[in-house]
């Protein structure tokens, strides 16, 4: 709620509520009392910066922030957090103007900043966060629209980037709601499978498309982009529009083809500037110019043995000739 957020007038109106002791006792017998003088002479002191008190004012303000205002103020509604990530968080929101839902993904500028994770189980940071939000935004741009009008269609496993927005504490990334996350989609089929709710020739079926979609995704990714995700995982990927199909007769399931994979989080993604070619072209120059250096350097060695093997031969001739002279 908005009463919720400590603004800065609420911070004033507080302030002037302190009641402040007086450097003076009331005079109740109207007897004159002589003033504390060390009391008055620490009052005129010059005020000393106190870090431990700011620093608890900061986290009282960060507990009384909601990220979910900023949220409603840009048109998406939260209807519950979805995770806890190394910097932030993601929540599932529905937006009125999209007219669907969608995922927020939250990041503290502080921490990314800093390259600082939280480690949430053991409650400590975590230092050496290489995932790069202000990198991931640049990508998700680079991915959603074609750069060359002959370049092949954004795939539907590629994840839609909806809005960027922030306020003074955190960086809101809006996304396609991707559906579920796929290693729990994974975990449950083979607890089926444990069951025999699910047949194995059957989930082997399902395994094979999903591959399809992961390698047609990442050979656009590699080929066209020419951006490596590099934390492609289970837990980085969606999965939705998933239809089981029942059997009745075998009491068993099977997963319709209708499914889709999607990627998500490009935190720790690169974009190469080189093509595949110009590096394929600038590793056999470089390999001809090592191979040439070595050639050289092997003749090299062996006219200098030449050399001194002729040498060695004329010394050896006019030792001969000395002796010679002798006799």
């Amino acid at each position: 709620d908005d009463d919720s957020i400590m603004n800065e007038d609420n911070i004033d109106n507080q302030t002037n509520d302190i009641q402040y002791p007086s450097t003076t006792k009331k005079n109740d017998d109207k007897s004159m009392k002589p003033i504390n003088n060390q009391h008055h002479a620490s009052s005129l002191q010059p005020h000393v910066y106190n870090h431990q008190k700011h620093a608890t004012e900061c986290m009282e303000m960060e507990q009384a922030y909601d990220a979910r205002v900023t949220m409603m103020q840009h048109g998406f509604k939260a209807m519950h957090r979805i995770a806890k990530t190394l910097q932030g968080e993601t929540w599932r929101v529905y937006s009125q103007q999209l007219n669907c839902e969608a995922v927020v993904k939250i990041t503290n500028k502080n921490l990314s900043r800093n390259h600082l994770g939280i480690d949430h189980y053991h409650s400590k940071y975590v230092k050496g966060c290489t995932e790069d939000i202000y990198n991931e935004i640049q990508i998700l741009n680079i991915l959603q629209h074609p750069a060359l009008p002959t370049e092949p269609a954004k795939p539907k496993s590629m994840i839609s980037l909806y809005k960027v927005f922030e306020d003074p504490i955190n960086i809101f990334v809006v996304m396609e709601d991707g559906g579920q996350d796929l290693l729990q989609f994974v975990n449950e089929c083979h607890h089926a499978l444990k069951q025999s709710k699910m047949y194995i020739h059957e989930w082997q079926e399902t395994v094979k498309l999903m591959m399809r979609q992961i390698i047609e995704f990442v050979a656009w990714l590699h080929d066209v982009k020419h951006v490596c995700h590099l934390d492609i995982s289970l837990e980085n990927m969606l999965i939705s529009n998933i239809e089981k199909v029942f059997d009745p007769i075998t009491k068993t399931y099977k997963i319709s083809p209708t499914f889709q994979i999607k990627f998500c989080d490009f935190g720790v993604a690169e974009l190469f500037t080189k093509t595949k070619q110009q590096v394929q072209e600038e590793t056999a120059g470089a390999s001809t110019e090592s191979t040439d250096e070595e050639e050289e350097e092997f003749y090299d060695e062996f006219e200098c043995e030449d050399d001194e093997d002729e040498e060695e031969d004329e010394e050896e001739d006019e030792e001969e000739e000395e002796e010679e002279e002798e006799d």
